[in-house]
């Protein structure tokens, strides 16, 4: 395979050569923002710096020393990571801090995995010396074909980038209950029983033990967000009912990482079907609830204030949605000394 400039793409293999290049760096790029993402976990953030640091090198390598081993170096890298990641996406990871759980699939991850994917396609047809010798009939037209694999792989990215933000903002959102169509707030004007508080931290002290957690069945529901962790879901567990809430039995714990990557249990979540109690539950003593609303489900998620807007059961149909209004309350009960309550919704500290 011929070395050479850019301005002087007369063959195949040298189109290939600077497409494969491109795609590389660009799953390097979205490597190195995903260790920025995952910079409170020392771990992850080190492996996403690895995996861009050398996806950017063979970049370079297949540029300017486009051999065979280097050739073959790429493909087994990159079938490597699109490996590691299916893994992580289906069965999850057997090591780290989230061993065992499944992560959703993104829109980032997503784009870098066809990228890598295509460099291994890429770099197996210039393994092939018919393929990499034969000769463009226009110079020009391996310059063009050059700028649009350019193209597309920024028209690819920087979308990318900007859904994975929405996704993010609208996780967050989720999590902090400004998803769903409404959202109310009651607080209470008596004061938390602290011997009741005392009783449910001593109650869930053997879940500071995140393999307790794991091994009972709770699996978490969305990434670590500021203010409230990440909330545990058990599928056996469901919302409670009959306006009275049952502090033995939360619908979710709350985790947050620690630099190191260890889990802490910070605080326990409850939830009670709002169609059986029109007004906050009552059982736990100066607890402060908000209320989630919703009425259209579209793949498993309540559409946020913007969308459900004038949304009837006819239009939820036609979204592909299940029509299931309803609301349900919800308070937290730290288990952390929180400097905005036993029971805010978020703790500042948290990041």
């Amino acid at each position: 395979m011929e070395t050479g400039s850019a301005d002087s793409i007369v063959t195949t293999g040298a189109l290939i050569k600077y497409s494969i290049a491109l795609l590389s760096a660009a799953a390097a790029v979205i490597h190195l923002d995903a260790a920025h993402d995952h910079v409170e976990h020392a771990e992850l953030a080190v492996a996403f710096v690895a995996t861009a640091w050398a996806q950017a090198m063979w970049s370079w390598l297949v540029v300017t020393r486009p051999t065979r081993r280097v050739l073959w170096a790429g493909i087994l890298l990159n079938l490597w990571i699109v490996l590691v990641w299916a893994v992580s996406r289906t069965a999850g990871l057997p090591v780290g801090p989230e061993a065992g759980s499944a992560e959703p699939v993104g829109v980032k991850d997503a784009v870098a995995t066809t990228f890598e994917l295509l460099v291994v396609v890429g770099a197996f047809a210039a393994l092939s010396p018919r393929v990499v010798t034969k000769r463009l009939a226009d110079p020009r037209a391996g310059r063009r074909a050059l700028a649009a694999v350019a193209a597309a792989v920024f028209a690819l990215s920087v979308p990318a980038f900007v859904a994975a933000a929405h996704e993010h903002e609208a996780g967050h959102a989720h999590a902090h209950g400004e998803a769903g169509h409404g959202h109310v707030a009651h607080h209470s004007a008596v004061p938390p029983d602290p011997g009741q508080l005392a009783a449910i931290r001593a109650r869930f002290d053997e879940y500071r033990d995140i393999r307790v957690a794991r091994a009972r069945g709770w699996r978490p529901e969305h990434a670590d967000f500021a203010g409230t962790g990440v909330h545990f879901a058990n599928d056996r567990v469901e919302e409670q009912s009959g306006g009275r809430v049952d502090v033995a039995d939360p619908q979710y714990l709350m985790y947050t990482r620690r630099l190191t990557g260890s889990w802490r249990l910070v605080a326990v979540a409850y939830a009670v079907d709002a169609a059986s109690s029109p007004s906050p539950p009552t059982g736990l003593t100066g607890a402060d609830w908000h209320q989630h609303r919703w009425n259209c489900v579209v793949a498993g998620d309540e559409l946020d204030d913007e969308a459900a807007q004038g949304i009837d059961r006819r239009a939820c149909r036609e979204m592909h949605g299940e029509w299931r209004p309803g609301a349900v309350w919800m308070t937290h009960v730290w288990l952390i000394d929180n400097p905005d309550g036993p029971f805010a919704e978020e703790d500042p500290r948290i990041e």
